[in-house]
């Protein structure tokens, strides 16, 4: 038996898989005759009607008792759901299901003593996926170091997504991303996991959002005076959520040949404490570097009238505590110290602390920057303007 969990804890991976089930468990033993346990007097599976793969299990019980569902299908795998909380009756909901499948359950209910026993079973079947999902053809090809893959799609609005893929490419979740904000109708540029199996996104530049794996919103931070959420943001371990913001402010460029009122926007570092609904700014540029120097300015670039001055992509912590920061414009990997107080190295772009011996090893518009194990930066060098004399314009996945 000890075997068995432990091939099905590896193949679930006990990570994301956690999440979608609410929570997974391993199996028990087979069930026995228990005059502790509660008898299962009904139940029955449907679909919800707003998410063709989640499915409701509902069961009534002779006595208040915790239950759980075992379900199975021959292509997709056998899964189990975590105990519910003690009662009489329960809704049992049943998450990672792939689309136009049949999947047989086993009722499990808990006695007294905590041992488990499994009876009552039955069928549901998934519905068909909404039409712009159903559309899609994935190829999935090697091997993958977890069970589940997320990611957001986008059919223009208001088709919005965020899907868990397994490891076959099949959809096994997704979430419609309704307008929660005036500007909440695009792409989800950053979304990740907390523990409890909670997923938090952030819609680009506009907002910060959590909801629970049965779509339903926990909290929602909209743009605030001080600088709008946009591209990346980190769960760190106390609850809060440090991210990025960006704002337009003006400036006057005269004195350089430009206007005396130039628009420039500008990249800051916040935390949000969704428990005391607090923001905070820990971090801005400005205080390490003049915005209208000339080596600073040669990195504007101009997008609908405005100046967009660093364009910083991502935000990871570090080794230390640090901050990983990838600039776009200024085409810098930089790490700002855990207190937001220095900024401790730069590398490429201006003032770079590291040289290049290959100018080939240069990377132009660098995305998500983080820091390995061992130390190294890992990032995606988008090549967007790499000079000809270094390979020109291609994208790579590099370490340093």
């Amino acid at each position: 038996m000890a075997r068995q969990k432990k091939a099905l804890m590896r193949r679930l991976g006990m990570g994301v898989a956690l999440a979608l089930t609410i929570l997974l468990a391993g199996y028990s033993d087979a069930a026995r005759p228990d005059a502790l346990a509660p008898k299962v007097l009904e139940h029955s599976a449907s679909i919800r009607a707003d998410n063709a793969l989640i499915a409701e299990v509902e069961v009534r019980l002779s006595r208040p008792g915790r239950v759980f569902v075992e379900y199975e299908n021959p292509q997709a795998g056998k899964f189990r759901t975590a105990l519910s909380e003690s009662g009489a009756k329960h809704v049992v909901p049943v998450l990672r299901l792939r689309a136009d499948a049949t999947y047989s359950y086993a009722i499990g209910v808990q006695d007294a003593d905590g041992a488990v026993h499994l009876g009552q079973r039955g069928e549901f079947r998934t519905g068909s996926l909404p039409s712009q999902l159903a559309a899609m053809r994935i190829r999935a090809s090697g091997r993958s170091s977890q069970p589940l893959i997320l990611t957001d799609y986008s059919a223009g609005y208001p088709n919005n997504y965020i899907l868990f893929w397994d490891e076959a490419g099949s959809i096994v979740w997704y979430y419609v991303r309704g307008p929660l904000h005036w500007c909440e109708t695009e792409i989800a540029h950053a979304i990740k996991q907390k523990r409890g199996g909670n997923l938090v996104y952030l819609s680009r530049d506009c907002s910060i959002t959590e909801i629970t794996p049965l779509g339903e919103m926990v909290r929602h931070l909209a743009g605030e005076e001080g600088g709008i959420p946009h591209h990346d943001f980190v769960l760190l371990d106390d609850g809060r959520i440090l991210y990025l913001t960006t704002r337009k402010i003006v400036i006057d460029n005269s004195a350089n040949g430009g206007e005396a009122e130039t628009p420039v926007r500008v990249d800051a570092l916040s935390i949000w404490d969704p428990e005391r609904g607090t923001v905070q700014q820990v971090w801005d540029p400005r205080d390490f570097w003049d915005i209208a120097s000339e080596i600073q300015q040669s990195r504007w670039r101009k997008f609908d009238g405005v100046y967009a001055w660093t364009h910083i992509n991502s935000v990871s912590l570090g080794l230390q505590g640090n901050i990983i920061l990838s600039s776009r414009h200024l085409e810098q990997i930089l790490s700002v110290s855990a207190d937001f107080q220095t900024i401790e190295w730069q590398l490429g772009g201006p003032d770079s602390d590291y040289g290049f011996p290959n100018p080939n090893d240069r990377f132009s518009a660098p995305h998500q920057a983080t820091q390995l194990p061992n130390g190294n930066i890992l990032l995606f060098d988008n090549g967007t303007w790499r000079p000809e004399s270094e390979g020109g314009k291609y994208s790579r996945a590099i370490e340093f």
